[in-house]
């Protein structure tokens, strides 16, 4: 009996939720490939198009994203878990009615001011799980919100303003599920206020201090955060880079070092090794750019 070539070999639900799989796989720019395999593959994959909204990327532009709200039926706006928003865009008016049409939003990157009232409500109103904004914004929320009690993983998108830590770790503290936590900057207050967030935040699973340029530090204001797993020094980069979200990559390289699979000690002492190659040859006595591995 000859084949129908036509006919899916696979029932209908299964061949829909690995097409759905692959397409969230291939985000952000390998999807639109994926969609152009035949008519069916097309169908499964386009809600998952949009699942991640990052107007940085050409397919979705600030005009883009407004003809979307035009022209999308309201069932569309479920689909969308993750948003990028970014300062470049000067805020145009459509980022605040988006946010409010995707009622099952997991996860908001914010990259600007926005003190104003509408977004700090919006914010407070959202189920989210988490969230990047500017450390001022933090401090607006009212501590009565549902985000306090929801948000896991948190990221401050610009320098902590002078002195300000001490609000940072009262502000962290009102997060009761939060496990990761990632701000920027390297410089002794910081590091000061790590050791106190390590200790005082039990829940906290992950410290990310991120690295902006070129940045030097002394060995000895590092090394004994550096014996706690949870605590990692990381060059900045995008929240998402080549479909691996940041905070997949910190678990990842935290657990190893849990388990032993990297050994800390070892991992000093070949540190410490690639410090005294640096300073045979850098101007910078006794400095050292640290970068902790990720895989």
């Amino acid at each position: 009996m000859a084949l129908n070539i036509h006919s899916p070999i696979l029932p209908p639900e299964l061949e829909r939720e690995i097409f759905e799989l692959c397409a969230l796989i291939s985000l952000p720019r390998g999807i639109l490939k994926l969609m152009l395999v035949a008519q069916r593959v097309h169908e499964c994959s386009v809600y998952a198009q949009y699942r991640e909204i990052d107007p940085e990327l050409p397919r979705i532009s600030p005009s883009a994203l407004c003809s979307v709200m035009k022209r999308k039926p309201p069932g569309f706006f479920d689909t969308v878990r993750r948003v990028f928003l970014r300062p470049a865009h000067n805020e145009p008016p459509c980022y605040l009615q988006f946010l409010t049409l995707c009622i099952n939003l997991e996860d908001v990157d914010i990259w600007f001011p926005f003190q104003r009232s509408p977004w700090i409500s919006l914010v407070e109103q959202l189920h989210l799980r988490r969230l990047s904004i500017e450390p001022e914004v933090s401090w607006a929320l009212s501590k009565t919100s549902p985000i306090f009690s929801n948000l896991t993983h948190l990221q401050f998108c610009s320098k902590l303003p002078y002195g300000s830590e001490p609000r940072m770790l009262s502000t962290l503290e009102a997060f009761q599920a939060l496990t990761h936590f990632a701000c920027i900057g390297i410089y002794k207050s910081l590091l000061t206020m790590s050791h106190r967030m390590l200790s005082s935040l039990t829940s906290l699973r992950i410290l990310i201090l991120w690295i902006m340029g070129s940045q030097y530090m002394d060995l000895e204001d590092f090394q004994d955060l550096a014996q706690d797993v949870r605590f990692i020094v990381m060059p900045r980069r995008r929240h998402i880079a080549d479909g691996v979200d940041f905070w997949v990559e910190a678990d990842i390289f935290s657990d190893k070092r849990r388990t032993g699979e990297i050994d800390v000690r070892i991992d000093l002492i070949a540190l410490q090794r690639r410090i005294l190659c640096y300073r045979s040859t850098s101007h910078y006595s006794g400095i050292v750019y640290l970068v902790f591995p990720i895989l």
